[in-house]
């Protein structure tokens, strides 16, 4: 019925657009069926090919534009009015759209999670989109060091019983921490840790559970919201090698089932026969 559309360049409105998705929240000019929806990805001026394709298989009723047209064109736009009835979601900076997409959640959530919009940060977000999704929670985007009049805007709407930073002070400094009146930090070391914790709030035995690049992000851009609808984690992993710590976690979730995002280059054929050597035992 519906499908979400935003940049594979300008990561930031998918990072708060695949908790939306996976709920299927949509503007008031649409209909809101119930059910998930996929994310497609975008170049900027032109829709891919293989977008396309993926348009003409799926024949959605409607569409929904994450972010403005610096990151999503009038000419994509019009594109798309060809496959279903088109909205968009957009503010004046990528926090305002966050708030907006916030906004689409009920008041009186019982969690919200705060991530940063820096683009140096992205996968604090990547990781916690899929336990937002997952819960059917917002995730707002934040400055490193100062909350938007809009984030703030978003939070008092919100009015959520529990306020969840993800990532560390690097990412979101203490000081935002306590003007957002935060209750919890979700934090490693360094993003594949943070990746850890996040996924930590998933039980063990987990149906399944998807794994992506932590340097590459564009696929778990789209993976964020399947894996929210699917209740599923997303754990992150080096290109050539899966951390330490990252495997210690998926021996604790044993998931019966393990996709990985995007091709080689992305995650190469040494993660996964890594991953294929733990499989077994998990999958017993």
């Amino acid at each position: 019925d519906t499908v979400y559309i935003t940049s594979g360049y300008a990561f930031a409105d998918a990072l708060s657009g695949a908790s939306p998705a996976a709920a299927q929240k949509v503007p008031t000019t649409l209909d809101a069926f119930g059910v998930s929806a996929p994310v497609l990805l975008t170049k900027t001026a032109t829709l891919p090919s293989a977008t396309v394709g993926a348009l003409e298989d799926l024949d959605p009723s409607q569409i929904v534009i994450l972010g403005g047209t610096a990151a999503v064109s009038d000419a994509v736009e019009n594109e798309l009015k060809d496959y279903g009835e088109v909205a968009r979601i957009s503010g004046k900076n990528r926090y305002e759209t966050s708030a907006k997409l916030a906004k689409l959640f009920p008041q009186n959530a019982p969690v919200v999670y705060v991530a940063s919009g820096a683009d140096k940060n992205f996968p604090d977000a990547l990781s916690g989109s899929a336990l937002a999704a997952a819960q059917g929670a917002p995730v707002l985007l934040v400055r490193p060091d100062r909350v938007e009049d809009s984030t703030q805007s978003a939070l008092d709407y919100l009015n959520a019983d529990k306020v969840v930073v993800l990532g560390g002070s690097k990412a979101v400094t203490d000081a935002v921490y306590t003007e957002i009146n935060a209750d919890e930090r979700l934090s490693g070391a360094n993003r594949f840790e943070t990746a850890v914790a996040i996924s930590e709030e998933f039980d063990p035995d987990a149906d399944g559970t998807l794994v992506a690049s932590g340097r590459n992000w564009p696929d778990a851009l789209a993976g964020s919201a399947l894996a929210g609808s699917l209740g599923q984690p997303i754990t992150l992993s080096e290109p050539d090698d899966v951390p330490d710590v990252v495997m210690d976690e998926l021996d604790r979730l044993s998931p019966q089932k393990v996709t990985m995002l995007g091709g080689p280059a992305a995650l190469n054929l040494d993660v996964e026969d890594e991953l294929n050597a733990s499989y077994a035992t998990w999958a017993e």
